[in-house]
């Protein structure tokens, strides 16, 4: 009966681990991408149809709003994150 060395054993895990990564690092950036390219299309459709004064409006209502959103979850994720646990006011 031969008994494998710890460092083989582990082999297998740490591909494991590493392709498993790999696949949330992908799953999680997906959304992202997909959501800044709809963003950027959309902006491309809307200089298209709309008078220059207008998409001038609607980008500058568009940073604000990304700029409130910003500051409103300014670090909520990492709260919970820390407390391991959810509240009902953010949930």
């Amino acid at each position: 009966m031969a008994v494998t060395p710890p460092a083989i054993a582990a082999a297998p895990a740490s591909a494991n681990l590493g392709r498993s990564t790999a696949a949330g690092f992908l799953w999680l950036l997906l959304p992202s991408l997909s959501g800044r390219v709809a963003s950027f299309a959309s902006q491309l459709v809307l200089a298209q149809l709309l008078l220059p004064e207008a998409f001038g409006q609607i980008g500058m209502a568009y940073t604000v709003t990304t700029l409130a959103a910003a500051l409103i979850s300014f670090g909520v994720d990492d709260v919970l994150l820390q407390r391991l646990r959810t509240s009902k006011m953010w949930a």
